[in-house]
């Protein structure tokens, strides 16, 4: 069984992270055909070590849906792992992206979310919220017979990493503060990014098994059928005399 995976964003924190991992480590690599990578900005010195490491970086340009349908189409990607990039168009481009998975029928699309989106509110944090639309977009594939993108839609909600709090260690160092919205009174547990990643790897390796295409996987009747005919077998003497005896 072939396994093509495509990875956005792949140029960023997330999306590397990945992608090396999937690329590098000796449990996942041997199981993995292919990884390719949707980069913004292709040129970047991120999208060329992924790139040396083995992944096919394929330019992403924003606004061109159809380029994007074929080139999924191309790769003969059966997982999608939709990265919302840091852009200033990030609601748009990602909603493009997952728009493009469905006509190109990707059986298997993994969303990375982010924890708390569902409690953001749209007037004062709609940039949180709108991973909840995202989300939204994600599952309302499910079940649509018109592609088989509805097959395994899965959704992530990442916990901030413990990475991005070195991103506010200027503003920490000359204010002493550190602008997360927790209140004075609460607290939060940042989680790394590699576990993360492996957690995002584990779901998307997952899939298959959840969509019926697992090579290993027996069909449900024949599973029932076992189980009727254990029912109806003679017990063994063991199970007999544990059944006179109480």
């Amino acid at each position: 069984m072939t396994r093509n995976i495509v990875i956005t964003a792949i140029d960023g924190n997330t999306g590397f992270a990945i992608a090396e991992l999937l690329l590098t480590n000796n449990t996942f690599s041997p199981k993995i055909d292919s990884v390719i990578g949707l980069s913004l900005s292709p040129d970047s010195p991120r999208a060329r070590e992924i790139e040396k490491l083995g992944a096919k970086i394929i330019p992403h340009k924003h606004g061109r849906e159809r380029d994007m349908v074929e080139s999924l189409k191309e790769s003969g990607a059966d997982t999608i792992c939709v990265i919302p990039p840091a852009h200033p168009e990030k609601y748009d481009i990602t909603a493009e992206l997952i728009a493009a998975a469905r006509k190109a029928n990707v059986p298997n699309v993994l969303f990375l979310s982010s924890a708390g989106a569902d409690l953001a509110e749209r007037n004062k944090q709609p940039l949180l919220r709108e991973f909840v639309d995202l989300e939204t977009l994600v599952m309302s594939q499910k079940g649509d017979p018109a592609t088989s993108t509805g097959h395994s839609p899965c959704i992530i909600r990442a916990g901030f990493y413990a990475e991005n709090l070195l991103l506010y260690a200027p503003q920490a160092t000359e204010e002493g503060v550190l602008p997360l919205p927790t209140g004075k009174d609460h607290k939060f547990a940042p989680v790394a990014l590699g576990v993360s990643v492996l957690i995002d790897e584990e779901k998307s390796r997952r899939l298959t098994v959840y969509s019926g295409r697992c090579p290993n996987r027996r069909p449900r009747s024949q599973w029932q059928r076992q189980a009727r005919l254990r029912r109806q077998a003679p017990r063994s003497a063991y199970g007999r005399h544990r059944a006179n005896a109480s």
